[in-house]
């Protein structure tokens, strides 16, 4: 559910303030691992947007990189894909659920393909889909430059 709890692991609102992933991480059976916790610092509207849905989203599939798939914490991700279906506002009240279908591709890109779902009735809301690359900081540095 995207509300409370921790990300586990030193990720989330716990090792960054402005992280929006703040919830319990754990085994949604099928094969899944789901993650909640859409709560953001500060004042907010009454409506949760697309940025920060998003936001949420790429905490989630970076805690999936450490977390399941083993990358160690001070790993650097070059985010290089993301494509979503999301609604435009779901509203503060509804309490939402980020679901992945264990899986781990092979070699260095990382594919995560979410499904956003509203935790209380189990409606699937829409996806988001990151994919990035695990580099060295050199590699990492390199890139930006360009």
């Amino acid at each position: 559910m995207i509300g409370a709890g921790g990300a586990g692991a030193g990720l989330g609102p716990g090792r960054r303030p402005e992280c929006s992933l703040g919830g319990a991480r754990g085994g949604g059976g099928g094969g899944r691992v789901g993650a909640a916790g859409l709560q953001r610092p500060g004042a907010r509207p009454p409506y949760r947007g697309p940025v920060e849905l998003v936001e949420a989203g790429r905490q989630f599939a970076t805690m999936l990189e450490h977390e399941e798939h083993g990358r160690p914490l001070d790993a650097t991700l070059l985010w290089v894909m993301l494509r979503l279906d999301i609604p435009y506002r779901v509203g503060r009240d509804v309490p939402l659920l980020l679901r992945w279908p264990v899986a781990r591709p092979a070699g260095r890109r990382s594919h995560c393909a979410a499904t956003l779902a509203d935790a209380s009735r189990g409606a699937d809301l829409g996806s988001l889909t990151y994919e990035a690359y695990a580099v060295d900081p050199e590699q990492y540095a390199r890139t930006r430059a360009r």
